[in-house]
């Protein structure tokens, strides 16, 4: 083999090596741009191999509120076809509150590669300049869940 053909060979390697480390920046931008007037989206992905482990929590910070209103929030679990069960659980707190919602998931996978699955956290009173940080813990007897790619957040306006 020639040294420039190693080289080449060399260079594309190392640039797909750095693909996994711009995709949560690029699924950001993505949600971002698919967002509508009045919601707001944010996404954390599961990167651990092994899956989401009972001790990790997730922080989901979506952006600062704009415009004053009430808000539906959203939680929203991502799972690929290796995901083992007909259900998830999740632990969700809303940071300066108490409460804590346990939130449940029926998973139906189709063979497709990513499975988004929806559950309401409730409703929320917020003004300009607020800012919502939601804590998420599986709620799972295995301390381990293959097949959750990730978890995500909707804030939507609602009675505009």
């Amino acid at each position: 083999m020639r040294a420039a053909d190693h080289n080449t060979k060399r260079t594309v390697r190392r640039m797909l090596m750095q693909v996994p480390a711009l995709l949560p920046i690029l699924l950001c931008l993505l949600v971002s741009a698919c967002a509508r007037e009045g919601e707001i989206v944010c996404y954390e992905d599961i990167t651990d191999p092994e899956g989401w482990y009972e001790r990790d929590t997730i922080y989901l910070r979506p952006d600062t509120i704009v415009t004053d209103g009430t808000y539906r929030c959203d939680l929203s679990i991502r799972t690929t076809a290796i995901y083992p069960y007909r259900n998830f659980s999740v632990i969700a707190r809303i940071k300066g509150s108490q409460e804590r919602h346990t939130l449940h998931f029926d998973i139906k996978n189709s063979g497709a590669a990513y499975h988004e699955h929806q559950a309401t956290l409730g409703q929320m009173t917020l003004h300009r300049g607020d800012s919502v940080i939601v804590a998420v813990k599986q709620n799972m007897r295995r301390e381990t869940m293959p097949g959750v790619a990730g978890v995500g957040l909707r804030l939507l306006k609602v009675g505009e």
